[in-house]
């Protein structure tokens, strides 16, 4: 792992000062053609992105569909206390062990970040460790480079023995990891940029993936973003709607929002268990769940 690389770890900002660069480049090679390519970006970026490379967005063709995560389902809870929300995860750790699906649990300061993790490893004791590896690790910019080598290096592995992860956003930008089961953000969230991004890093093989955001009173981010959050922290309505819409861009293809608005309730409610349900409104957020006939049904 270069230095380079845990720069790109921490992602955020960091990386900005150098992709600015990129309009030098650009002012060279004026008539050579550019392609920008992203798999998430807002409004605001996207007008940034051009002023950095020179380039009129009437000028250009832009092809772009919402960045949605279909396999990932949505959660909101109110959060209260580590030890009472987190609960099921450490049961989970404790009873699993190995088997516990792979999760990462976001946290905005290394204070909060180390925080769970004791709490996780208090919790455990003795079986936070399997035959001598840990289960559970953090990971921020303040760790030894040994351990931000190790943790990557083990979890990415299919049976890797780390089985929780408790990072800042340094977990992110960078890291590829198919088998992320759960994304777990713990209080507030920095932008609605770095949230969808982290939701991201779950279910990246395909496979169902659950992202839960424990919400506390604070939000963080600009204005806008505040206004998002804000209807998310409501649950008045689809969260995945609320979200894919902050995303949509000048050009972009919208059709697929359109049709989470059409999707149909359980043609078969009574034949419904409602935790098990995978119709499309059970496997998309937690408001949407509320909504299906199947829960209805099962009260």
């Amino acid at each position: 792992m270069t230095d380079t690389d845990i720069c790109m770890f921490r992602g955020g900002s960091d990386f900005r000062p150098d992709f600015r660069k990129c309009g030098s480049i650009r002012s060279i090679l004026t008539k050579t053609p550019c392609l920008g390519l992203s798999a998430t970006v807002n409004q605001r970026t996207l007008c940034d992105v051009a002023e950095v490379l020179h380039i009129r967005l009437t000028d250009v063709t832009i092809v772009a569909y919402p960045p949605d995560r279909p396999n990932v389902f949505l959660g909101i809870r109110k959060a209260s206390a580590i030890s009472v929300d987190l609960i099921w995860l450490a049961d989970m750790l404790q009873n699993r062990q190995r088997q516990c699906p792979k999760t990462i649990v976001f946290a905005r300061s290394i204070n909060d970040v180390s925080e769970i993790y004791g709490w996780l490893a208090s919790h455990l004791q003795q079986l936070a460790f399997v035959g001598g590896c840990r289960l559970v690790s953090m990971f921020h910019g303040h760790i030894s480079r040994d351990l931000l080598e190790y943790t990557l290096a083990e979890f990415r592995k299919p049976d890797s023995t780390i089985r929780v992860i408790v990072s800042t956003v340094a977990f992110g930008m960078g890291v590829e990891i198919a088998d992320v089961r759960q994304v777990i953000h713990w209080g507030k969230l920095s932008s609605v940029m770095t949230y969808w991004q982290e939701v991201g890093r779950g279910g990246r093989d395909g496979q169902p993936a659950r992202a839960t955001w424990y919400v506390k009173s604070a939000v963080g981010g600009d204005v806008h973003d505040q206004e998002v959050f804000g209807r998310l922290k409501s649950a008045s309505m689809c969260l995945r709607r609320v979200l894919l819409d902050s995303f949509v861009v000048d050009g972009m293809d919208t059709s697929s929002l359109d049709e989470l608005s059409r999707r149909q309730q359980c043609d078969r409610p009574s034949r419904c268990v409602s935790d098990q349900c995978d119709c499309v409104l059970c496997v998309c957020c937690t408001y949407c769940r509320q909504q299906c006939h199947c829960r209805s049904a099962s009260s």
